[in-house]
């Protein structure tokens, strides 16, 4: 189960994160940087839940080194909404927060689950950035990115064009002379990165992973990962999660190994028996 950090001194603030996280997420409770900085060295941390009122004390500074220490860690800012809180949220976005929750405005069960998902698909596609061969045209690059931060979302081709701001054969030529999958094949590879994310270090079953990124059902979100990665989700999970997932795609970029050839990590002769509810 992944472990969410929180420093959040409103009672009622936590009870609502608690909420949301339900049996997907352990929950662990600081009181000050200190804790926050010691239970992140000794743990593998998914996200952190800052509130805004009591994160900051009195700078950024805390937080900035936080992140840069810890820089898988989705950052998430909790905060009122008022004309005192508007400075800090406007700072805190030049501090990696992927996500930010208003208290009594979207703080409710599904809408800070759903906050909690886009965060760690952002953080996700920071680590990807880092670690993607070089594209002869970076739109190429930014196609990948965009999918992965919008992998929540029902994109079409046309659709991730458009959030990029080209058009659909501009699109298409940049994915083309980088080597990358179509656009369609782009959107679904981003789709099936955030999943083996959601994956790794979670108790997440596929039905809620393939209702969470909009496929139409388990099974469809199974039979996805066999035909583009030749693996059962239970072999994503023990594999290594997105850096497995990630990896695949990542080698076919760089021209060291076609999609097509990757063969299965088990005998195909064999049944593959999925017993983990997924």
């Amino acid at each position: 189960m992944s472990v969410i950090l929180t420093l959040i001194n409103h009672p009622g603030r936590l009870a609502r994160l608690r909420a949301a996280a339900r049996d997907s997420h352990t929950i662990i409770a600081c009181d000050s940087w200190e804790q926050m900085f010691s239970t992140s060295d000794r743990l593998l941390v998914h996200a952190a839940v800052l509130d805004l009122e009591s994160a900051v004390t009195p700078t950024f500074d805390a937080i900035r080194r936080f992140k840069r220490l810890n820089p898988g860690v989705a950052l998430i800012a909790y905060t009122t909404y008022s004309l005192e809180s508007v400075h800090h949220i406007f700072d805190a976005g030049r501090y990696g927060f992927e996500a930010l929750v208003i208290a009594d405005m979207d703080d409710g069960p599904s809408a800070f689950s759903r906050a909690i998902e886009r965060a760690s698909a952002r953080g996700v596609a920071s680590l990807v950035k880092s670690g993607l061969a070089p594209a002869s045209d970076p739109v190429a690059a930014d196609a990948l990115l965009t999918a992965i931060t919008r992998a929540h979302e029902r994109l079409t081709p046309a659709v991730l064009a458009r959030e990029m701001g080209i058009g659909a054969r501009r699109l298409s030529r940049a994915l083309s002379a980088s080597g990358y999958p179509s656009a369609n094949k782009v959107i679904m590879w981003g789709r099936l990165i955030v999943a083996a994310a959601l994956m790794d270090g979670t108790r997440h079953s596929t039905d809620r992973i393939a209702l969470t990124l909009s496929f139409p059902s388990g099974s469809a979100f199974r039979n996805n990962c066999r035909r583009y990665l030749a693996v059962t989700p239970s072999q994503i999970r023990a594999g290594g999660g997105a850096k497995l997932v990630f990896g695949m795609l990542n080698d076919h970029i760089a021209g060291r190994r076609p999609l097509q050839r990757f063969k299965p990590a088990y005998d195909a002769a064999t049944p593959v028996l999925d017993t983990t509810g997924e």
